[in-house]
């Protein structure tokens, strides 16, 4: 099926978005935003966990509303960074990340050449400091398009 393909591509586009922005992580280093598909990779023992700066691309639910139509998916964006600065500016290196990834999905909604991205883009930020992490989202439907199937008509009763 093609859903299967939405995260994927989702992940390809925000990698492609996110080229060349640095953040600071934790251990004080420049990185580039990392783009994870559902969760930060699972680390074994002796290997370096992933850490800040990254997004998360979740799938929430979806659902087919009827007969014939496209399935949507429910996607959400999680973002986390640091930023150890005393003036909390890790709240504008946040909204920075948000406002461009509506920007481009407002100004180009499709995701690949299957996926379209649908109204309305919602954000939130976390509702409690965790200085110096800070945590938002992104959320929106992806509607993913069908191929068309038509009966081909046998001749003389066969295929």
């Amino acid at each position: 099926m093609s859903e299967i393909t939405l995260e994927d591509e989702l992940v390809a586009e925000l990698q492609t978005l996110f080229e060349g922005m640095q953040l600071q992580t934790p251990d004080g280093k420049l990185a580039q935003i990392q783009v994870f598909k559902y969760d930060l990779p699972a680390f074994l023992t002796g290997q370096t966990p992933a850490q800040e700066p990254f997004i998360a691309v979740c799938p929430t639910t979806g659902q087919i509303s009827e007969q014939g139509a496209s399935p949507e998916t429910d996607i959400g964006l999680g973002i986390r960074i640091y930023n150890p600065a005393p003036e909390h500016t890790g709240n504008d290196d946040l909204m920075s990340i948000i406002r461009k990834i509506c920007l481009r999905f407002a100004s180009n909604p499709y995701i690949g050449k299957k996926h379209e991205c649908k109204y309305p883009i919602r954000w939130t930020l976390s509702d409690t400091s965790r200085h110096p992490y800070y945590i938002g989202a992104v959320a929106f439907k992806a509607e993913t398009a069908q191929p068309i199937y038509q009966e081909v008509p046998s001749i003389n009763g066969e295929c």
